[in-house]
């Protein structure tokens, strides 16, 4: 990877991380930033990783600070993805690296299209229609 890559990718990934903070994933944008650079998708999961996990941590300090979280769901999620994790790590593992790549490429056009939806109903002046009822 040359140097104008690497500078590239290093602002991208950047922006990537802000846009997570948002609510925007990260990992199908880093993986497809990252394959389109030209470097192995194999060896852009480390990067992915640690990617997200600053980014998380970074973004949570200021959140959790404030005590605006629910401890039960997060020690639900926490304990729910330690297997979901070692699972995911399991099929990854036994798919051929095209069809993680699809899959890859499906996600983020789906996430695209729903959000260039989002935007264009709200200029409209109507609402986006909540993906998820409020409990």
């Amino acid at each position: 990877m040359t140097r104008v890559r690497l500078l590239f990718a290093l602002a991208a990934n950047f922006v990537l991380g802000a846009l997570a903070t948002l609510g925007i994933g990260n990992y199908g944008p880093c993986l497809v930033l990252f394959s389109l650079l030209g470097l192995e998708p194999r060896a852009a999961f480390p990067i992915m990783m640690g990617s997200a996990a600053f980014t998380g941590m970074a973004a949570a300090l200021r959140f959790v600070s404030s005590g605006r979280y629910s401890a039960p769901a997060a020690l639900g999620l926490t304990l729910g993805g330690v297997p979901a994790v070692v699972i995911a790590v399991w099929l990854v593992k036994s798919l051929p690296l095209d069809v993680v790549r699809w899959g890859v490429i499906v996600v983020v056009l789906y996430t695209a299209l729903t959000l260039m939806r989002s935007a264009a109903e709200e200029r409209r002046g109507r609402q986006p229609v909540p993906e998820v009822a409020a409990v």
